[in-house]
């Protein structure tokens, strides 16, 4: 009996990930509304019209709202909608047309 295999976005090697394409993601948090603190989780992505200020840590960072702060994150996404302010510390960046960076960035972390 043949198996068809699922399709994956993801190429069959790991460490032959495009730059457009984020890593994997263990585990992902949505944030939705305002809000203020510190937060570290694998994969982080701030939904359009929320706000997030102080403290964000991910490999994997998607934003379609606002954040304020400090971002540390492997790989950063900045939709049309987002908007980064503050100091941006990442490895790779993807800004759509009409995304806004505000920030002190340094490359590679």
């Amino acid at each position: 009996m043949h198996r068809q295999q699922k399709y994956s976005p993801y190429p069959a090697q790991p460490n032959r990930v495009p730059l457009n394409m984020p890593p994997r993601k263990p585990r992902s948090v949505e944030i939705g509304g305002v809000l203020d603190g510190r937060f570290a989780e694998p994969a982080i992505t701030v939904l359009e019209g929320a706000s997030v200020s102080g403290e964000l840590g991910a490999e994997t960072l998607e934003v379609h709202g606002i954040v304020r702060g400090v971002v540390r994150s492997d790989w950063v996404y900045v939709s049309e909608t987002g908007v980064v302010e503050g100091e941006l510390r990442y490895h790779t960046l993807i800004v759509d047309p009409g995304g806004q960076i505000n920030a002190r960035c340094f490359p590679g972390g």
